[in-house]
């Protein structure tokens, strides 16, 4: 009697192995998901620096779009921190604020339009969520 006891708790064992298991490997693809993601967004960023350069030395021209640059870098920083679902324009306007950095909704939303039309941000209805490519098959991305 007692036999059947232990083959039970070995059966029950081996079932919460394999259930850890896969979650171990659901976490593996969903980290190499996310580092894909902050690598892509941290690629766009650099691209953004050095487009907003000052050319030869000096002071950038137009100080203001060095300033709309660092806005969309805030911007899309905040929504690669986030599950696929994305955030609203007042999430990243709160997500900005916990980082020191204000923004104000219209020049937001003129933002999001504009990596909209970049294709890196997408909208579904009123939440906004990064379009960057992830890797296809995760697990074998590493």
């Amino acid at each position: 009697m007692w036999m059947n006891a232990v083959h039970t708790r070995i059966s029950e064992l081996r079932a919460e192995l394999a259930t850890a298991r896969e979650l171990e490997h659901e976490a593996i693809a969903r980290r190499r998901t996310v580092e894909a993601r902050l690598e892509e967004l941290e690629r766009l960023v650099d691209d953004e620096r050095r487009r907003l350069a000052p050319r030869g030395g000096g002071f950038p021209v137009f100080v203001t779009a060095e300033a709309r640059g660092r806005r969309m870098i805030t911007i899309l920083e905040c929504l690669a921190e986030v599950s696929p679902g994305g955030l609203t324009t007042r999430e990243i306007i709160e997500s900005a604020r916990h980082r020191h950095i204000e923004l104000n909704p219209g020049s937001t939303r003129a933002q999001l339009s504009q990596a909209q039309r970049k294709g890196w941000v997408t909208r579904n209805g009123h939440r906004y969520a990064l379009t960057l490519p992830a890797p296809s098959n995760p697990l074998a991305a590493g």
